[in-house]
């Protein structure tokens, strides 16, 4: 006795179950920790974010959306931490604007502007000793 095949929309249903399968797995494959890894790599240089999600195969929301779960911050503010630490490392070793550029800033005015807003003074007032003093934690809102 011959088998009759299953209807169409059966068909149809199993194919869509397959493929949405198989595009699940292959996001899984390439998550949002291999995401976020690569991405914090490149955004440690000068790249933008357009640049790196397009490196990544993703767009820029979708990674921004990982950074926000996966790290807790936006790749911006990973950013600005990353060239700030640049920064710190490159300070008293050459003349502001050069560490400026090869942090990855625009001009010396930015990098003076980030690190005063991320230190809470400017970078020689910290190199020479002239630290903000403590200050509470503020806590943190989710909209």
């Amino acid at each position: 006795m011959a088998r009759t095949p299953p209807p169409v929309d059966a068909q149809v249903a199993t194919m869509r179950a397959r493929i949405t399968a198989e595009l699940e797995q292959r996001s899984a494959g390439r998550g949002g920790n291999e995401l976020v890894e690569f991405a914090l790599g490149e955004l440690t240089g000068a790249a933008r974010l357009g640049e790196v999600a397009t490196r990544a195969g993703v767009s820029e929301r979708r990674l921004r959306t990982l950074f926000s779960r996966d790290v807790g911050l936006s790749p911006k503010h990973v950013a600005r931490i990353s060239r700030l630490r640049t920064v710190l490392s490159l300070a008293g070793t050459r003349e502001w604007a050069a560490v400026a550029d090869d942090a990855g800033f625009f001009d010396r005015a930015h990098m003076i502007s980030d690190f005063r807003d991320l230190m809470g003074v400017p970078p020689a007032a910290y190199l020479s000793g002239r630290r903000p003093g403590p200050a509470p934690c503020l806590p943190l809102s989710r909209p």
